[in-house]
């Protein structure tokens, strides 16, 4: 090979790398531009979620909150269903209950009709 032929194929190669070189670069910046684009939305995100934090947690406790108070009633609902079903039951244990027994009988045939 001649140095003609030498030189022209370091040029070509030279060419080419210089192609490579500045694809890369254009490359490197579009990267560059969309991690700026990415960090800018992660700024965004982080202060919304900054701004929400405070509004969610007093939504958390006010749930919690309500879930204690609703089990508190619960728990006191069933404690009055109990308190009641004892006291029919030691009513119905009375002499007075079963002395009265046929009158209610004759009450609910009358009332039905």
């Amino acid at each position: 090979m001649t140095l003609t032929e030498e030189l022209a194929q370091f040029s070509a190669r030279a060419e080419a790398l210089e192609f490579d070189i500045a694809t890369a670069r254009r490359e490197r910046d579009s990267l560059r531009a969309e991690l700026m684009a990415c960090r800018a939305e992660r700024d965004r995100l982080r202060l919304l979620h900054d701004a929400e934090r405070p509004r969610v947690e007093s939504r958390i406790r006010e749930v919690t909150a309500d879930a204690a108070r609703n089990a508190q009633w619960a728990q006191a609902a069933e404690q009055t269903v109990e308190d009641l079903v004892e006291e029919l039951a030691a009513v119905r244990r009375t002499l007075s209950w079963r002395v009265t027994r046929p009158l209610r009988a004759v009450r609910r045939r009358t009332i039905r009709g």
